[in-house]
């Protein structure tokens, strides 16, 4: 079993997070465990799910959730691209009645490389300009039997478009040859050549035909659907059925964002029949559309269907030892599912087992309300006096889930591991939340370099917070560079530390690109103190107008807060961090939806009373309990000492 596949079959989730999602359906599956299977989605279930699917997820027969990568379409990953050679060809002119065009056949057979993938692309050229004809594309074996066969159109019409090429089935390596026969009246033989891609992945996309049932309505010359596009689907094209013989018409898709696609559709009559009926789109993110079709002075078109032609998403997953898998989808309330892999860096295998999805049915553990509900509450009161700072949380809504961010310049006074924040109501009770951290960019002052020591230029730069990066910014037309540094880091009353060392090297050649030289710092939380930036300049002339930006981890609450406006609070570094019972459905509040909230402006906390050195250094209880300590140490001493200068023939005293 592969790393990938071990990763992919640890994951689980918490019970609760089935109660989210109000329908399910099985998945059947016959592969063997820990083999990799592709479960397309039915339009049953994308029409009740979210366009990124983030309201979909797999459970195993024990409750764990089995990770997944959504494939949208199949990657086209090109092997090879040659010419192929044409071996032997034959042409036939055919006169009919008189007055009536001649029909023209043509034959052509292509030697396949014994060298290849097993998918081929076939794309046809030819110095015709403008053609017909029906195509019949054989796959031989050196004895000359049919292995694979398609019949397509090929044309070219000036003005309106071109087909010339087409996808084969996959190909074994007895195929040896491709015979591509063509017939159409008119234009005289086109005599074509061939090149063909070989890739070990099929046509880059499954498809399904969405309907669109709304009926139109006739504007002038135009008939015009008003129709609002269901969430859950990302239509690619635009399909038209119709059975109008023959015809031409403009297609225009619109929305309130622009125009999402213009073309036109048409149907040639003929020995050949030609068509295109689908015009591409734009990508669409608003849900009302309209769709205008331009007749002029022609009928509508007859029994005119319009459909949206939609990506078929797939789930590809692992078969876990556990089975059956269900599906559970639907809700609108979980966000995007991201697995140990991202879609984007698992590098899926052709062949996958189908795992076909039966019906779907209600989800009997489904809970309307939150599943959490029993976690929305406050927690203790807290006396915001000590807390130097805050920032106001305005506006919450109260749904299901809230998310607080905070800046960069708010880290940069909170304790580096953030233990001092905490989350408060009108009524001085604070909120528990769970806490994540994300990253914010900063940048960063940089005055003019000291020469302390000769071939040398020092930066000094105080900064607060946990810094997990810094990227130094040469000007605009420095020369090239490429220097010694070291980055040391002095908290307060501390000796200074080394935190970086490296070279730094700045090369103007690559026009276009910003240079930045990137300093990556260990991660530690090191608080309040002061950073030197040190640059060996040898002989050469210190450099000059430098500037530096920071990347500082930033708390991310995440929360279930009631409706109202909140303040956090900051600034106690001595407080130790907070613990709250929400943190044990952290797994389910991670996979929920939120709403975002973004912290405003840190200001001084107006109730803020400024501790005494006694409060800071633990308070009068801990003071008295370590004078009477040391009392009681002097005393314990004292005794000591009388016993050892006793007479020893004096007894002890009682």
């Amino acid at each position: 079993m592969t790393p990938l596949v071990t990763l992919l079959l640890l994951a689980q989730s918490p019970e609760q997070l089935r109660t989210v999602f109000p329908q399910l359906a099985a998945v059947r599956l016959e592969g063997r465990v820990g083999a990799w299977a592709r479960l397309p989605l039915p339009d049953a279930v994308l029409s009740q799910v979210d366009r990124d699917l983030a309201d979909v997820r797999l459970f195993d027969a024990s409750g764990k959730l089995v990770p997944f990568v959504v494939q949208r379409e199949r990657p086209f990953e090109a092997e090879q691209r040659v010419w192929l050679t044409q071996v032997s060809a034959s042409r036939q002119e055919t006169a009919a009645d008189p007055g009536t065009p001649h029909l023209f056949a043509e034959t052509a057979t292509f030697a396949l490389p014994s060298q290849r993938a097993r998918t081929p692309r076939l794309e046809f050229n030819s110095h015709v300009s403008r053609f017909v004809r029906r195509a019949v594309i054989e796959a031989l074996t050196e004895k000359g039997v049919v292995v694979a066969r398609i019949e397509t159109t090929l044309f070219r019409l000036p003005g309106t478009g071109e087909r010339m090429v087409v996808w084969l089935p996959a190909l074994e390596k007895d195929a040896q040859r491709l015979r591509v026969t063509l017939s159409g009246q008119d234009d005289g033989f086109i005599t074509p050549s061939a090149v063909a891609t070989f890739a070990e992945r099929g046509p880059p996309e499954t498809t399904l035909a969405w309907p669109i049932t709304p009926s139109p309505q006739r504007e002038g010359t135009s008939t015009v659907w008003q129709l609002e596009k269901p969430r859950g689907i990302v239509p690619m094209r635009l399909s038209v059925k119709t059975t109008t013989p023959w015809f031409n018409r403009e297609v225009t898709v619109r929305s309130a964002s622009g125009e999402l696609g213009r073309g036109r559709v048409f149907r040639q009559a003929g020995s050949t029949p030609v068509e295109r009926l689908e015009l591409p789109l734009a990508a669409i993110s608003d849900e009302h559309l309209e769709v205008r079709i331009e007749d002029e002075d022609s009928p509508m078109l007859e029994q005119l269907e319009l459909a949206f032609v939609i990506e078929q998403p797939e789930l590809v997953f692992v078969t876990p030892p556990s089975q059956p898998v269900t599906l559970f989808f639907g809700g609108h309330r979980t966000r995007r599912a991201h697995f140990d892999t991202s879609d984007n860096e698992v590098r899926l295998p052709f062949d996958l087992a189908p795992a076909p999805l039966g019906e779907p049915q209600k989800n009997p553990e489904y809970v309307p309300t939150s599943p959490l509900a029993e976690f929305r509450k406050a927690g203790a009161a807290l006396e915001v006096a000590p807390f130097p700072l805050q920032a106001w949380v305005r506006g919450v809504s109260g749904t299901e889930v809230s998310s607080v961010t905070f800046t960069a310049t708010h880290a940069q006074t909170m304790a580096p591991d953030f233990r001092d924040l905490r989350l408060v109501d009108g009524q001085g009770l604070q909120w528990p939340y769970v806490l994540h951290e994300s990253t914010a960019t900063l940048p960063v002052a940089l005055t003019a370099a000291s020469a302390e020591l000769t071939g040398h230029s020092a930066w000094t730069f105080s900064m607060g917070g946990r810094v997990a990066s810094l990227t130094l910014l040469p000007p605009a037309g420095v020369p090239y560079f490429s220097r010694n540094a070291t980055l040391s880091f002095a908290g307060e009353g501390l000796r200074p530390v080394q935190v970086w060392s490296g070279w730094l090297t700045s090369n103007p050649n690559e026009r276009g690109v910003r240079t930045e030289l990137v300093l990556w710092l260990d991660g530690k939380a090191r608080g309040e103190g002061t950073y030197t930036l040190d640059l060996d300049d040898g002989g050469d002339a210190p450099l000059n107008n430098l500037s530096l930006e920071a990347v500082v981890k930033v708390p991310q609450l995440t929360a279930l807060l009631a409706a109202g406006d909140y303040r956090a609070v900051w600034g106690v570094p001595t407080l130790r961090a907070p613990r709250y019972d929400v943190e044990r459905v952290s797994e389910v509040l991670r996979e929920l939806r939120t709403t975002p909230h973004e912290a405003e402006r840190a200001e001084t906390n107006p109730a803020f009373i400024a501790s005494t050195w006694v409060e800071r250094t633990g308070g009068v209880t801990r003071w008295i309990f370590w004078a009477v300590l040391a009392l009681a140490v002097l005393v314990l001493g004292g005794l000591t000492v009388r016993i050892a200068r006793a007479d020893p023939g004096t007894p002890p005293p009682q």
